[in-house]
């Protein structure tokens, strides 16, 4: 039999339950850790580098808008 996994999400707001995800704007996961990984810190990703991503994004964007 597996191991249990063990996941948690730390939100921004406090308490938290449905009810806050659904209708209070702004509230966002700070910290998500995933089998003991932490994946999300501060609200920013840990496996990934963000503003590559966006650098990148921006050159694609840049491209087709070219071809447009």
């Amino acid at each position: 039999m597996p191991e249990a996994r063990t996941d948690e999400v730390t939100w921004s707001y406090d308490p938290m339950d449905p009810w806050h995800i659904a209708f209070t704007p702004g509230i966002m996961p700070r910290r998500i850790v995933i089998d003991g990984e932490v994946v999300l810190a501060d609200g920013r990703p840990t496996r990934v580098d963000a503003e590559e991503i966006r650098a990148r994004a921006r050159e694609q964007a840049a491209r087709l808008h070219a071809r447009l």
